[in-house]
Formats: structure tokens, C-alpha cells, sequence
């Protein structure tokens, strides 16, 4: 389905602020604010089949949200690998030393949570975390056992570890984080909205909207933003 023009152009101002108010309160090691001519994609879908849901790439994350308002799925893009076959991948990151361990990650983590201001009393309550520091099998040579080694990356999952409400990787050699995904998002406080009436604006034509100046369409994010924020929203 065609995705009308004045719904894309707030959409994706709306969703980079989002973006940017969790990124500052996250400590991304991003250059803020991140804007449109920042992005290598995006993509916005249609409201009328799956809700208010859309994906902005940096060269360093990718943001989505899904359903609604909310980002729900923040991933680093890049691990590092390259063009290594798994196994070289594999050696040469057992090599580098953790300065965080499971305890560490699991306040690393508690934090990010509390910062997307997500229920972290209740989220306990229904699903006790699980840390985990991820290993891999060193394979066997000259009839050698093989070997469990640590690996610099930690999960911290709430719910079923294969099917998890939210699951968070960090880095263990940098504190940064790999993956943040709320699966559920009932446990977040953030606003289930970020465009308010929405029916007007999926109403205006696009050919109208190509005539709108500039003043015109800042009038339209003040009209259909539906959260305030202490930053200045650009377009």
C-alpha cells in the first residue's frame, strides 16, 4: 500500500526525535542529534496495515519501531567480522579480555531499561532475568579435547531464554551495547504514540503536501506530534 507523503515526512521527523531522545539518555556513541541527511535508509510503512511501524539506519545502528510509537529494536550494524570465516572471527574475539562480567551486564543492562523508561519492577516480577556470557567451542587438534572459551559478549534476557519479552546484548570488552529489543513493549512507559490524529493526516493529498513551503510543513510536525521534548524537533 502507497504510503501518503505528509504521513512519511512526519513519521520519519517524529521517529528521529524519538531516536535521538533515547540515544542521549542511552550514551550512544553517536554523533547527536542524528537527522534525515544522517541516514543511509529508512523505510516507513503503511499505518492502515500494521500500525505506526518504521526502520531509520546510521551507519552505526539501526532503530525500529513496530506497532506503534515506541522504539522497540536498537541493533549495532557492524560486529566487527569483516570478510573472517567464523572461526577467525571467533579466535581472534576470545582474545580480547572482558572488563564487565555477568554481574557488571546485568547493571549495565538494568540501566538502559530504567533509561527507556521501561517498568523494571513489574518486568521482574513476570520474568526474572538471565545473564549469560556467550562461549565458543575451540575445535579439536591432534585428538585434543575441545575447549570452552569466554567470549566479550553478554545476554541479559527477561522471559524464556529462546523466546525472551526483552533481550539486551552488551559488549564486554567496551560496555557498549550490541542489542536492545523489546519483543514486548507493555512494560515500557515511553508514549504508545508519537502522531496524533492521524486519520487528518493520512487524509492530506499528497499533491497538497508537494505545494506546502517550508513554514508549512514545520506546522504540520507541530500539529501532529504527539509528545513534547526538551530538544528542539528539526526538519
Amino acid at each position: 500500500m502507497i504510503v501518503p507523503l505528509a504521513y512519511k515526512y512526519i513519521a520519519i521527523i517524529l521517529m528521529l526525535a524519538e531516536i535521538n531522545f533515547c540515544s542521549g539518555r542511552l550514551y550512544l556513541p553517536a554523533d547527536l542529534p542524528i537527522e534525515e541527511q544522517n541516514l543511509r535508509a529508512e523505510a516507513v510503512f503503511s499505518p492502515r496495515v500494521i500500525g505506526f511501524a518504521g526502520r531509520l539506519d546510521t551507519d552505526k545502528y539501526s532503530f525500529s519501531f513496530a506497532k506503534d510509537g515506541r522504539l522497540r529494536f536498537i541493533t549495532k550494524l557492524n560486529n566487527g567480522r569483516g570478510d573472517k570465516t567464523l572461526r577467525e572471527y571467533l579466535e581472534g574475539l576470545a582474545k580480547i579480555p572482558s572488563i564487565i562480567n555477568t554481574n557488571g551486564a546485568y547493571r549495565i543492562a538494568t540501566n538502559w531499561l530504567t533509561a527507556m523508561d521501561v517498568d523494571l519492577q513489574r518486568l521482574e516480577k513476570d520474568h526474572p532475568p538471565i545473564v549469560k556470557q556467550q562461549t565458543f567451542m575451540s575445535w579439536a587438534e591432534d585428538s585434543k579435547p575441545s575447549t570452552e572459551i569466554p567470549l566479550p559478549i553478554f545476554d541479559v534476557k527477561w522471559g524464556d531464554w529462546s523466546q525472551p519479552v526483552i533481550d539486551i546484548q552488551i559488549s564486554g570488552a567496551t560496555g557498549e551495547l550490541l542489542k536492545l529489543r523489546q519483543e514486548d513493549d507493555s512494560y515500557s512507559r515511553r508514549p504508545a504514540s508519537l502522531i496524533k490524529d492521524m486519520d487528518k493526516l493520512l487524509a492530506i493529498p499528497d499533491e497538497q503536501f508537494l505545494k506546502y513551503s517550508s513554514e508549512e510543513r514545520s506546522n504540520l510536525v507541530v500539529r501532529f506530534s504527539a509528545v513534547s521534548y526538551s530538544q528542539t524537533i528539526k526538519n
